[in-house]
């Protein structure tokens, strides 16, 4: 979407797209009566800056919260956007959409936000024509357009309230309807946002209050006789022109009917008022909501109840089984109607499912409710009667192999509803095929794409193995190890296929069938997962494969999967350089790391981004070999080049989710500079190389293991300046957050030191901090960090116990310098 204008508004408005036609809720305005209750509790909430930054106001259905929203709410001072999250729309229920309208509504009401957020959108426009922010990974586009520009923008005098309506809703694109990626993302991404935004949230019965501890939410839940007089007003009040006989009887009986529903209040003095219903039949009057409905449908369909169950059973058995809207064109071929059906049927239910924007939309989500339970009878519908029209219409689409022709509503959820359905032989057909993965990559962007399909193989049950392990092997994941590679390494999403349970594919398969390309994936993998053996041994066969076919010039294309040119170039072969440079490394065999990571560095020539990065990588990790050689100064030269490459890097992407990347790897190479720094005690240095890491990580708030690493290298510069007291508690929240047993084992490490120079005498909690760093160390045979804390153990213990150090010099005297550094601070104290 080309988005470049010099007019501020029009560029906001095409880059966030926001959902500014919001017609539907026009059936909302002035409905809700009385709430001068709810009104001061929200005043009280939204106008106090100590209060919870979340709310949740809970209701049954039918109850008036999204009256409540729209008419009350909607148009505050201090409201500055709500987001209805529509059950029928799979747009309404993505974070990311709810990311870029926040942006947009923030833009509309603080000029300094609006104009950091429009200098981010030009940045953007430097590198890219092209501007799709739905494409880019959630935590990158939060970075963009909420955390960044808000960093820069002055507190307000009265906090900010941004609305969500029926999160309840967003429960139901998950397999059990217990998953909500809204609720996944506000959980952890609110304490991002600055507390003088605050959320206001509706819900029916989703367990916020638990979902949501950690920001202590302020619930609004037992208000039943509030509630009660304010349904009782709106009835006095909409049936005042009515003469009733013995009005307070009738008034309170309607009431008890209602069963605490303002829609069922709503409808019936409608009926009253246009003569459907007579007032004195007040004692015949349908109970609650759900048997309003059933008197609803009877009278629509009981004289010709077989037009029901041929004709609109069906379409409400897909409406409420799709997972998002269906036009219903589409719909008119998926239920296969004749001429003049869909006329028919708009007619019979337009009162409950008009046709707006060419959709069916219900006027209230209870219906779906009500339809699918036994409380409608007669007029039940089967949800799996829906899905299964579904599938057969979207999987014949994918059996055609028109892949122009595939809708978008098959990229999305055909696989979803495939699970559902238990047909686990057409998810191994669908997920196998690399046609269709590109299609979801190209429609939802790589990251989304990726996770969705990991996310869909996860949801395959153990007692199908052989469907899993059989996709696992497939054209797909072969494509996607062969061509995102580097994205999976770099995004995490490596440890996500872990999950689907990639350990099980076997090396001798993956040497029979995958191309080279995919095999070097296959070896990252091997790495990433900390399978640092199996990885030496099969990176290393990659490399003699690779010199040959490059220095006979024998390179061939691949039959197997198009698009993968050549088999192995030089920054392919200069890759595998590097990873298996990162193995001996860790075993701490550094005459052969240097020499893979030199070769790394000699094979990639150029400036494309793949040369340049490959060789910061190599560049990098020699600072690292340095600094446990005691060649401080070097180690600094090298990882300032590769931060120099990096930023070569930067001015050749053409991708936002990739520039982002390698700011945070530059943030990286500076904590690693910061390290070298805090083993040689230049506390000045360090902490202007940690000072570089925390300006880039304040503006790209990403937090993965790197930034992780970030807090512990800064928790160790305390320790070292003789802070010890500041760590402690930094590096015990870290612990929790922590996912590698690397990280683990370093955090542990740290902490025992920092109780140590705390003139801590040797407790249990010690003993069994070092334990763990031991433990998970030995786990991943990091071997100077396993020896770093068998050294520290005799350190702390007095303990004389011999270290055999692995009969490795470089790592014997690591350790004493180690020694020899704790035991200087602790003679400071």
């Amino acid at each position: 979407m080309s988005v470049r204008t010099t007019n501020s508004d029009l560029l906001l408005e095409r880059a966030l797209d926001p959902f500014l036609n919001l017609g539907y809720l026009d059936n909302y305005k002035d409905k809700s009566s009385g709430r001068d209750w709810l009104i001061q509790l929200f005043n009280a909430w939204s106008s106090d800056k100590a209060t919870s930054q979340v709310c949740v106001f809970k209701g049954i259905m039918g109850v008036g919260k999204t009256a409540f929203v729209t008419s009350r709410l909607l148009n505050k001072e201090n409201v500055i956007g709500v987001h209805y999250c529509k059950y029928f729309s799979d747009e309404c229920l993505n974070p990311k959409r709810i990311i870029m309208y926040l942006a947009y509504c923030l833009s509309k009401k603080m000029p300094e936000y609006r104009a950091c957020l429009i200098d981010k959108l030009n940045y953007i426009l430097e590198f890219s024509e092209n501007l799709e922010l739905i494409k880019m990974r959630t935590e990158n586009l939060f970075t963009t357009l909420i955390s960044a520009p808000l960093r820069q923008c002055v507190e307000p005098e009265h906090p900010l309230v941004f609305v969500i309506d029926a999160i309840n809703t967003s429960f139901n694109n998950s397999i059990d309807n217990t998953e909500s990626e809204i609720v996944n993302f506000l959980k952890e991404y609110i304490f991002e946002i600055p507390h003088w935004i605050k959320f206001f949230i509706t819900d029916r019965s989703s367990n916020l209050e638990v979902l949501l501890s950690v920001y202590n939410p302020y619930i609004i839940d037992r208000y039943s006789g509030e509630n009660e007089n304010d349904i009782f007003s709106y009835i006095s009040e909409r049936l005042s022109g009515i003469s009733i006989v013995k009005r307070d009887i009738v008034l309170k009986k309607v009431l008890q009917k209602s069963e605490g529903s303002f829609l069922y209040a709503e409808k019936i003095t409608e009926d009253i008022m246009s003569g459907k219903r007579k007032v004195e039949d007040y004692l015949k009057f349908p109970s609650g909501i759900g048997d309003f409905y059933t008197a609803e449908f009877k009278r629509l369909f009981n004289n010709n109840f077989k037009f029901y169950s041929e004709k609109v059973r069906p379409l409400f058995e897909l409406l409420v089984a799709s997972k998002a809207q269906i036009k219903t064109t589409q719909i008119s071929k998926i239920l296969k109607w004749k001429n003049g059906d869909q006329r028919l049927l708009q007619d019979k239910i337009k009162d409950y499912f008009p046709v707006i924007d060419g959709y069916f939309v219900p006027t209230n989500k209870g219906l779906y409710d009500w339809l699918t339970t036994t409380e409608s009878g007669k007029f039940n519908v089967d949800i799996n009667g829906g899905i299964t029209r579904l599938v057969d219409y979207y999987y014949s689409q994918f059996k055609a192999h028109k892949w122009d022709q595939i809708s978008e509503y098959s990229k999305k959820h055909l696989v979803f509803h495939l699970i559902e359905l238990e047909r686990f032989k057409d998810v191994e057909n669908v997920l196998s095929s690399k046609d269709f993965m590109q299609l979801r990559i190209k429609f939802l962007g790589v990251d989304e794409a990726i996770r969705k399909i990991f996310y869909e193989i996860s949801l395959i049950p153990n007692d199908k193995i052989v469907i899993k392990n059989r996709i696992l092997c497939s054209d797909m994941i072969r494509y996607l190890l062969a061509h995102y590679r580097t994205f999976l390494y770099n995004s995490g999403l490596y440890f996500e296929l872990k999950k689907c349970g990639f350990d099980n594919i076997q090396e001798d398969y993956v040497e029979q069938l995958w191309c080279d390309r995919a095999k070097i994936g296959w070896a990252n993998y091997l790495y990433i997962t900390e399978r640092f053996s199996d990885a030496e041994k099969y990176l290393q066969k990659l490399i003699e494969h690779g010199e040959v076919d490059i220095l006979s010039n024998q390179c061939q294309k691949t039959d197997l999967l198009d698009n993968c040119e050549y088999i192995v170039d030089f920054n392919d072969l200069a890759g595998l350089h590097n990873t298996l440079a990162l193995c001996y490394r860790k075993y701490v065999d550094f005459d052969k790391a240097l020499s893979h990571f030199e070769c790394a560095e000699k094979l990639t020539v150029g400036e494309k981004l793949e040369s340049l990065y490959e060789k910061s990588i190599a560049i990098v990790n020699m600072g690292k070999i340095d600094y446990h050689l005691f060649e401080w100064n070097k180690s600094i030269r090298h990882t300032l080049d590769a931060c120099d490459r990096l930023e070569q890097c930067k001015k050749i992407v053409n991708d936002m989710d990739k520039l982002i990347e390698l700011d945070l790897f530059i943030a990286e190479y500076n904590r690693l500079a910061a390290e070298a720094c805090i083993w040689n005690k230049q506390i000045g240095d360090a902490e202007e190389y940690l000072s570089e890491s925390n300006r880039i990580y304040s503006i790209n708030q990403i937090r993965d293991r790197y930034y992780i690493r970030y807090h512990y290298t800064d928790a160790f510069l305390k320790i070292v300046k003789g802070e010890p007291e500041k760590s402690v508690s930094p590096l015990t929240k870290l612990l929790n957050q922590a996912k590698s047993d690397y990280d683990k084992s370093q955090i542990l490490y740290y902490l025992v030191i920092a109780h140590y120079l705390l003139d801590e005498n040797p407790n249990n909690e010690i003993e069994l901090n070092l334990m763990s760093a031991e433990t998970y160390a030995k786990n991943i045979d990091a071997k100077i960090e396993y020896y770093q804390v068998l050294s520290l153990k005799n350190l702390i213990f007095n303990d004389n116990i011999p270290i055999s150090f692995d009969n490795n010099k470089i790592i014997k005297d690591w350790c004493n310098y180690t020694v020899r550094l704790f035991s200087e601070l602790k003679s400071k104290k």
